[in-house]
């Protein structure tokens, strides 16, 4: 007799990587969360396990079957990607590192921003919305190989499995779509002046200058990459230092868009900040002037394309 055994399926799914909220952690591997809809701190710090993350988020059905294929996904590319994050973020790392290294870090920024809940719905529509060309993806009959008649692929693109694996391909759709090759030279890591920084992550990390081009290779953006660098994507331009007063409004700006948490390494900062954002909360006119003015700071005019 032959006994099977299926595995059990995960269930605490994070959006933002545990391996980059360790970076944002404090010597203890503990952070300080900020609650955006209690407005509170929690009273305790917290474990990197305990944040930004949905129980079941990437489990789906398919034709009966329950399946948490695409986590398995995202836990091979977080698993890749750590081990470059873990080089731009010791040491000296950020200030040479390879060109390999900074694709890796652009593609894993694009599927970050997909990744996260606050663009769920911009990527079903999109998905739902477009034809299987403007997708770049052909369904075919594993038999045959011809393609799917158009009543059957309109019904696997609408399968949430299909949509939610869609986003892990956005980043290279996105490079395509940006009709112009990767250029490591747009993109930055920049540290804290003494390398003791407090930035801050959010559950929305990227802060756009336009924010509805949907595409990061087309995007000035700035994120924090650990509570001592952040990365920024500034194409046609170079980069200026960033001052402290910058790194303040950059985590301003994290905790504005941000939805449910925001998490740091010094609890003092973060209710600092939180009290520097309270005064903006209900004045989005005010917290784009802001963000104009801190890319306009960043961007050299000069040698803008």
């Amino acid at each position: 007799m032959i006994y099977t055994f299926a595995m059990p399926l995960s269930n605490r799914h994070h959006y933002i990587p545990q391996f980059i909220l360790k970076g944002f952690a404090n010597s203890d591997g503990k952070l300080a969360v900020y609650d955006r809809k209690t407005k509170r701190l929690w009273k305790n710090p917290a474990s990197t396990k305990q944040v930004f993350f949905e129980y079941g988020r990437n489990t789906f059905d398919i034709k009966g079957n329950t399946t948490d294929f695409i986590e398995g996904l995202y836990q091979y590319v977080d698993d890749n990607f750590a081990t470059v994050y873990q080089r731009l973020t010791s040491g000296d790392g950020f200030r040479n590192p390879s060109t390999e290294d900074m694709i890796q870090l652009g593609m894993f920024t694009g599927l970050l921003y997909w990744r996260v809940p606050n663009t769920d719905a911009e990527n079903a529509e999109y998905v739902k919305s477009s034809d299987l060309e403007k997708l770049r993806i052909k369904i075919c009959d594993k038999s045959t190989g011809a393609a799917a008649p158009a009543d059957v692929s309109q019904q696997i693109k609408n399968e949430p499995a299909f949509i939610e694996a869609y986003r892990m391909g956005r980043p290279l759709m996105d490079m395509l779509r940006a009709a112009e090759k990767f250029d490591p030279g747009s993109w930055h890591i920049s540290q804290s002046a003494n390398g003791q920084g407090k930035s801050l992550i959010g559950d929305n990390p990227l802060i756009l200058l336009n924010g509805g081009l949907g595409n990061i290779f087309k995007e000035h953006l700035i994120m924090p990459l650990s509570s001592n660098h952040s990365v920024q994507h500034l194409p046609g331009s170079r980069l200026n230092q960033i001052q402290p007063k910058m790194m303040i409004t950059i985590d301003l700006l994290t905790f504005l868009q941000a939805e449910l948490y925001v998490c740091g390494n010094d609890p003092g900062y973060l209710m600092a900040i939180a009290s520097m954002a309270a005064p903006l909360e209900e004045k989005p006119h005010l917290v784009a002037v802001i963000q104009a003015k801190l890319f306009a700071e960043l961007l050299n005019d000069n040698n803008i394309s």
